[in-house]
């Protein structure tokens, strides 16, 4: 047995061997046959294909024309830039102005597209405007962005309450605030939570849903023994033109509308010479909240 498997161990390592000098001479030969001589490689340098040269931010103001559209990219094309990412501003000027996502101002993104599509270039195109935004004006408001705004208020028991709700808003030092001192009444209640607060925290273990005990904003509980803060979180619609993005529906309906409009123009380039949409900046302002964010 001693015999039989030294014999075995040997042909073992002579098949490990073997497999292992034919992986590295097939690797070495598939580098070699991979690797261009630098000739090749200084041409390509100077020359890349489309999908390697860089890509330029475009920014649009309302008055453009055909002629200049042309020129400009011919100018980019002849420095080597391959692509670019066009958003539209607001307006710059008196005249000359083209309103966003007009039949006139469709016309001049088809006139880039296949202007780009005859020099070999690509487009991005931001999906939304003009400006940063994902949505627009068209945006309808029950389909635009929304914030879940909490406001509180601590009571002390044991006792048994029957308290409107708290609708007073603090104004804290987030960026891009829209302060109001209170709630306009047509937000929609999202739920109710107590907890009961002890050193200058809420205790985890405490915390109980109280959305049931809500009739027309009236909460009636029987609070036990302790400091508790009631928390209410509200639904509120954003003071802002962004599309609401967490909505399915919302999202269909802002693909199928901007989205639709520019299918119908050019959408035979898509994911050809249209390489992609994008998203410069959700553009949501925030909405004022109770104490409990700060």
């Amino acid at each position: 047995m001693t015999e039989a498997f030294c014999i075995e161990k040997v042909i073992n390592i002579f098949w490990l061997k073997r497999f292992i000098c034919q992986s590295i001479a097939f690797f070495s030969t598939s580098a070699m046959a991979q690797t261009p001589d630098w000739r090749t490689l200084r041409s390509e340098f100077s020359s890349p294909p489309v999908d390697c040269r860089p890509h330029t931010r475009w920014w649009w103001p309302f008055a453009v024309t055909k002629e200049e559209i042309t020129r400009e990219l011919e100018e980019m094309h002849a420095h080597g830039i391959g692509g670019v990412e066009q958003i539209t501003m607001g307006q710059f000027y008196e005249k000359g102005t083209v309103p966003f996502m007009s039949d006139a101002f469709i016309d001049l993104l088809k006139h880039m597209v296949y202007e780009a599509k005859r020099l070999g270039m690509e487009v991005s195109i931001n999906f939304g405007g003009p400006g940063w935004i994902i949505g627009g004006e068209w945006v309808p408001e029950n389909e635009r962005s929304k914030d879940i705004v909490p406001t509180s208020m601590l009571i002390s028991g044991p006792k048994t309450i029957n308290e409107k709700l708290p609708g007073s808003l603090t104004k804290t030092q987030r960026s891009w605030e829209k302060y109001t001192p209170q709630l306009s009444g047509e937000e929609k209640l999202l739920a109710v939570v107590a907890g009961k607060f002890v050193n200058g925290q809420i205790v985890e273990e405490s915390l109980v849903n109280l959305t049931a005990n809500v009739n027309s904003g009236i909460l009636r509980w029987s609070m036990p023994e302790g400091q508790w803060q009631i928390m209410a979180f509200w639904l509120k619609s954003n003071p802002g033109e962004a599309v609401d993005h967490f909505s399915e529906k919302a999202m269909q309906h802002y693909c199928d509308d901007f989205g639709g409009k520019l299918y119908q123009a050019f959408g035979d380039e898509f994911g050809k010479t249209v390489e992609s949409m994008f998203v410069d900046s959700f553009e949501l302002p925030n909405s004022a909240s109770g104490n409990l964010l700060e």
